[in-house]
């Protein structure tokens, strides 16, 4: 049986998650970058920022996703935007844990 969550399933899992994860001060900044993309892109972005606020990065890495937003990211519509629809977009992830000093995700 296959389980598609809802768009407020989503949306609960993700306040959830960001409340449990991330220090209340960025909580909102968190959810306001986040907000921003679809849900693949939802979870590339909490992915590295959890990375970050593990190593102790979580401000400086805000700051460059904000701007990556900017200027790579919002060009796309909502629908596409965090996935990784050209290799350009895969690079941008994976650059940004490396500039960060972030590991990069393991698969299980």
């Amino acid at each position: 049986m296959n389980f598609t969550p809802s768009l407020e399933q989503v949306r609960e899992a993700t306040r959830q998650f960001v409340s449990e994860t991330f220090p209340l001060n960025t909580s909102r900044r968190i959810h306001a970058l986040v907000d921003e993309f679809n849900m693949e892109g939802q979870g590339n972005m909490l992915g590295v920022l959890e990375g970050a606020h593990k190593i102790g990065k979580l401000d400086e890495t805000l700051d460059l996703l904000e701007t990556q937003y900017r200027e790579h990211w919002s060009y796309y519509p909502k629908a596409l935007r965090g996935s990784f629809v050209t290799v350009k977009d895969e690079m941008k992830i994976r650059d940004t844990y490396k500039q960060l000093g972030i590991p990069l995700p393991t698969s299980a």
